[in-house]
C-alpha cells in the first residue's frame, strides 16, 4: 500500500507482514507530523502578513477574517509541533530520541513507552492547575510568532 506509513512485505505463504524498519526510518517517519505543523504555521503567518498593512509605523489589520484564520492556523500548529517534539513517550519526540537509546536498554524503554500515555495525559490536565508548567514557555513561543507578523 503506497499510502501506509508501515512497509509490508509478502512472506512465502502469501501473507503480508510488517517489514522491519531502521531507527533512522522511524525517526524520519515520525518527524513528518511536526514538519507539516511548522509548514502550516508558516502558511498562517503568510495569511496574517497579507491581512495587515503598515500605516505610519503601526500595523493595522485590513482583513479581519483572513487575519483570524491565519492567527488560528499559525499558532495552533506551532504549539502542536512544539508539543509533539517533546521527548516524552508516546509523543513524536520520543521516537526520535529512541534512536539514541542503547540496544541493551530498548526493552525497558519500550516498556515505559507502552505505559506512558496515562501519565502524559494526567500531566497535561494537571499542568495548568497544579504545576503551572508550559504556560510561560508556550506563551513566549506564541509572542515570538506574533512578532514575526510585519
Amino acid at each position: 500500500m503506497w499510502f501506509s506509513s508501515v512497509r509490508l512485505r509478502e512472506t512465502s505463504a502469501g501473507e503480508h507482514v510488517a517489514a522491519p524498519q531502521t531507527a533512522t526510518a522511524i525517526a524520519l517517519r515520525v518527524a513528518r507530523g511536526p514538519f507539516v505543523n511548522i509548514i502550516l504555521s508558516g502558511i498562517g503567518l503568510l495569511l496574517c502578513d497579507l491581512a495587515v498593512s503598515n500605516q505610519f509605523g503601526t500595523l493595522v489589520v485590513t482583513n479581519d477574517p483572513l487575519f483570524n484564520v491565519g492567527l488560528a492556523l499559525g499558532i495552533s500548529n506551532l504549539l502542536l509541533a512544539a508539543f509533539n517534539l517533546l521527548p516524552i513517550p508516546p509523543l513524536d519526540g520520543s521516537a526520535i530520541i529512541e534512536r539514541f537509546v542503547p540496544n541493551r536498554h530498548l526493552g525497558s524503554y519500550y516498556h515505559l513507552r507502552a505505559r506512558a500515555l496515562p501519565i502524559v495525559l494526567a500531566f497535561v490536565i494537571l499542568s495548568e492547575y497544579v504545576f503551572h508548567f508550559g504556560s510561560n514557555a508556550l506563551g513566549n513561543l506564541e509572542i515570538w510568532w506574533q512578532n514575526l507578523i510585519r
